[in-house]
């Protein structure tokens, strides 16, 4: 998957779904579905003088939504188990998402502090942009074309914070278009990211399927969106130690979700990830990682949707 040199990873133990609890309180959600909670180390990683930990903290199962999106654009691999071949597009979108997170403590509340839809907003778009788009260049992949949107409008999201305008205020916004694995196993797909000032955000890959052409909000195809938020507590210089870092939390996250998605009826994964840097804490994210088989809007939907304390599960992966 990765080519990192990781000093000592640990994958855990296959998962054990339990602590079931029905009634999952969100739209997004298949009609009886189930939040089960099972808080889990997923890797842990130690580079130079990084460490990053990763832990499962809950899954929606209901629909086998994951399987059949997985099945849909894993086109070329015509094989029985293709969320196990999927799972290193996710841990790739995941890396990356981390990368990306560790570019500044401040950025995104700096880049528009004053609500003003200028070049500074812009530039940080593009700044972003660049980050995500190396990252890819770096695994192999292919890119059709970039796009970096105006902050415009307020997006509209679907979390406790949606009332917030202060929450809607879009820091970065861009797209990846035509975006093709190394190995063209998988459809291409459009990469849409979205983030805000209060460190949310989303990033949706959306496959093409053959003979599809519609690109919109309400994109009707599979696909899979990542909501994320960031919980920066301490700048860390950018690095090569910090990239690799990413890349191995990023890819056990990915084995482990693939390894999810083919044994139970799983719909979406929600996690933490923990960067440290010598004694600073310096990134904490969390990750709902919703399966779409047909259309998905672009709003961001709440990480702590299964009734966990997000914000703490995340800080408990730092030092």
């Amino acid at each position: 998957m990765f080519t990192s040199t990781i000093i000592s990873l640990l994958v855990a133990a296959p998962v054990l779904l339990a602590h079931a609890e029905t009634n999952v309180p969100d739209a997004a959600s298949a009609p009886g579905s189930v939040c089960n909670t099972q808080i889990q180390p997923v890797g842990r990683s130690t580079i130079g003088q990084f460490t990053g930990n990763a832990a499962l903290d809950a899954v929606i199962t209901g629909g086998s939504l994951a399987h059949n999106v997985c099945g849909r654009v894993n086109h070329g691999a015509r094989s029985d188990h293709p969320c196990l071949a999927y799972a290193d597009v996710v841990g790739q979108m995941v890396a990356g998402l981390i990368a990306m997170g560790t570019y500044s403590s401040s950025g995104f509340t700096k880049a528009v502090a004053s609500r003003r839809r200028s070049a500074d907003a812009t530039d940080h778009s593009t700044t972003l942009l660049n980050i995500f788009a190396d990252h890819l260049f770096e695994q192999g992949y292919a890119v059709g074309g970039v796009e970096v949107h105006p902050q415009t409008d307020q997006e509209r999201r679907r979390d406790s914070t949606a009332e917030s305008s202060a929450s809607n205020t879009v820091a970065a916004s861009f797209a990846l278009r035509d975006v093709v694995h190394p190995n063209q196993t998988f459809t291409a797909a459009d990469l849409l990211l979205t983030t805000y000032v209060d460190g949310t955000g989303t990033l949706l890959v959306k496959h093409q399927l053959p003979g599809q052409t519609k690109r919109s909000a309400n994109h009707d195809g599979p696909g899979f969106k990542y909501n994320y938020r960031y919980e920066v507590l301490a700048d860390a210089a950018r690095n090569q130690n910090i990239v690799a870092i990413a890349n191995a939390v990023g890819s056990a996250i990915g084995n482990q979700w693939g390894f999810v998605a083919e044994n139970t009826a799983m719909d979406q994964w929600i996690g933490a990830v923990g960067i440290d840097y010598i004694l600073l804490q310096a990134l904490g994210v969390g990750f709902r990682i919703i399966a779409e088989t047909n259309g998905f809007g672009e709003e961001y939907e709440d990480i702590g949707i299964c009734g966990n304390d997000m914000a703490s599960r995340i800080r408990e992966q730092l030092k």
